[in-house]
């Protein structure tokens, strides 16, 4: 019957958006990671390392940064340990950014056709003021 179909279909639209629910981190649980990566940046480990440690992609750290920096809990300086062996490339992404704008960062990463990575690209901006 048509109220039956509707009415199961409508079911599965909750169980979706519930497991969505679920699917996603507790506040709790993303803020300890964050505090997880102040804790490791203090001891100058590489976004990498970070990330390795929670089991997290370096975007995902990257993000972390961008959000300490933005709660000003860390400053560029705190972080400038990880342009260590490209500052070449960050001061190239830095010029860019003056030029281009630093959002969004595909056009800078083309404007290099590659030669800068994404993952430089992306300290260079935590460290662009």
């Amino acid at each position: 019957d048509s109220h039956t179909a509707v009415a199961r279909e409508e079911e599965l639209d909750i169980a979706r958006i519930l497991r969505g629910f679920a699917a996603t981190k507790p506040k709790a649980q993303k803020g300890a990671r964050s505090a997880r990566t102040l804790e490791l940046v203090r001891k100058e480990q590489s976004i990498e390392t970070i990330a390795a440690d929670q089991n997290l992609k370096s975007n995902t750290i990257i993000h972390h940064l961008e959000e300490l920096i933005s709660l000003q809990k860390i400053y560029p300086a705190d972080i400038a340990y990880l342009a260590r062996g490209n500052e070449s490339s960050i001061q190239k992404a830095h010029e860019a950014f003056r030029d281009l704008g630093d959002r969004p960062m595909k056009p800078i990463f083309e404007h290099f056709e590659g030669r800068i990575s994404y993952d430089v690209l992306y300290i260079a901006r935590l460290l662009f003021e």
